[in-house]
């Protein structure tokens, strides 16, 4: 997932990017993406669970990788990355191995909260029935 958001804009950067006023302070929006974002999760769901079924079952395996790049995906708030995380788990179920990673700039304001992202990540497998 492209999370289009950064303190400022990279040269070298092709991607779509909002910077400054559209990713912080009371102009921002982050919570608006977040919001559209958690929509577009369940409606693909939908189609995957009327296409294939539950996850973990029959043509539905369960996520086995998930990426949170940019941009910035540390500017969000750490509710909202456990918020997108939690509905994707429910949703589309991870692997028990799964990787889940999220990118991050080095700079003391991107760098987001590593103990909420760490308590974001992947928990224990969703159950299946058999």
């Amino acid at each position: 997932m492209h999370v289009p958001f950064c303190v400022s804009l990279c040269p070298y950067c092709d991607f779509v990017v909002y910077a400054g006023a559209a990713a912080r302070g009371p102009a921002a929006r982050v919570h608006a993406f977040v919001d559209a974002v958690l929509a577009e999760i369940a409606l693909r769901a939908d189609a995957a669970d009327g296409s294939f079924g539950a996850p973990g079952t029959g043509d539905r395996p369960l996520l086995e990788s998930v990426y949170l790049g940019g941009g910035t995906p540390t500017l969000l708030p750490s509710a909202s990355i456990a918020a997108i995380l939690g509905l994707i788990r429910e949703r589309f179920g991870l692997a028990a191995a799964a990787e889940v990673t999220i990118e991050s700039n080095p700079g003391p304001d991107e760098r987001g909260d590593a103990e909420a992202l760490v308590a974001a990540g992947p928990c224990p497998p969703m159950a299946v029935e058999s």
